[in-house]
C-alpha cells in the first residue's frame, strides 16, 4: 500500500527527530536520503518540503539555511501551525530559545480550531519554557492550560519526579558510603553484593 503524502511527511518528521541522537558519521546517509525526499515534496507541497528542508539545516547547524527554508514554508503555509512549530522546533534544537518561544505562542493562537495542533503547540511551550531563563512563571501556566486541555498532567512532571528520585538516592547512597569510610569499626565487612541488593530495592527493580 502506497503511503499517503501526510501520513510520509508524519514519517520523515520523525526521522529527522531520530536523527537528532545519532552521531555524525551514522546520519550522513540518512540525512542526504531525507533531503532528496524533502526536494521532492517541494513540488506537490513547497510548504512541508521547505519545513522538512529547515528541519535538515537544523541538524547541519547551518543556522542561515534553516531560517531560509522555515520563512519560505510559512510564506507558503501561510502561517500554518504546523509549520510554525516544526520551525519552533528547530529553533529550540539550536537553543535559540526566545525566537522558538515566539514561534511556539504563534502555532498556539493560530489553532484554537485544531485541538490536536494547539495540544501540539502547548507541549512545545511547556518544553521551551522549562528550559528557558527567568521563564517559570509561564512554565506554570502552561501546565495547567496543558491540564484542562487534555485532562492530564503533562509527560514533563514525571521525568522531573524520576529525576529527583535519582537525585536522592545518589545522595542515600553516597551518606551511606561515607558513612561506612568513616566509621568503618562501627560496620561488619559486608560483601559488595549486599550493597547491589539495597540499591536494587531502594529504586524498585
Amino acid at each position: 500500500m502506497r503511503l499517503q503524502p501526510q501520513s510520509r511527511l508524519s514519517e520523515l518528521i520523525d526521522e529527522i527527530e531520530d536523527l537528532r541522537d545519532q552521531g555524525s558519521a551514522s546520519r550522513e546517509l540518512e540525512i542526504r536520503r531525507i533531503k532528496k525526499q524533502a526536494e521532492e515534496f517541494k513540488v506537490s507541497d513547497p510548504a512541508a518540503g521547505f519545513s522538512l528542508l529547515g528541519m535538515i539545516a537544523c541538524l547541519e547547524n547551518n543556522l542561515e539555511e534553516m531560517h531560509r527554508c522555515h520563512k519560505i514554508s510559512l510564506q507558503y503555509s501561510n502561517d500554518a501551525a504546523v509549520d510554525l512549530g516544526n520551525y519552533a522546533v528547530s529553533l529550540m534544537s539550536c537553543r535559540l530559545l526566545e525566537d522558538a518561544l515566539y514561534y511556539a505562542k504563534r502555532a498556539y493562537d493560530v489553532s484554537a480550531s485544531d485541538l490536536a495542533r494547539r495540544a501540539e503547540a502547548l507541549d512545545l511551550l511547556v518544553c521551551i519554557t522549562s528550559v528557558l531563563d527567568d521563564a517559570e512563571e509561564e512554565f506554570l501556566d502552561y501546565l495547567e492550560t496543558w491540564e484542562d486541555l487534555t485532562g492530564e498532567s503533562h509527560p514533563i512532571l514525571e521525568s522531573n519526579a524520576a529525576e529527583e528520585d535519582e537525585q536522592k538516592l545518589t545522595c542515600i547512597i553516597g551518606a551511606l558510603e561515607e558513612d561506612i569510610c568513616t566509621k568503618r569499626e562501627e560496620f561488619v565487612q559486608l560483601d559488595n553484593r549486599l550493597f547491589e541488593k539495597a540499591e536494587k530495592l531502594i529504586r524498585g527493580i
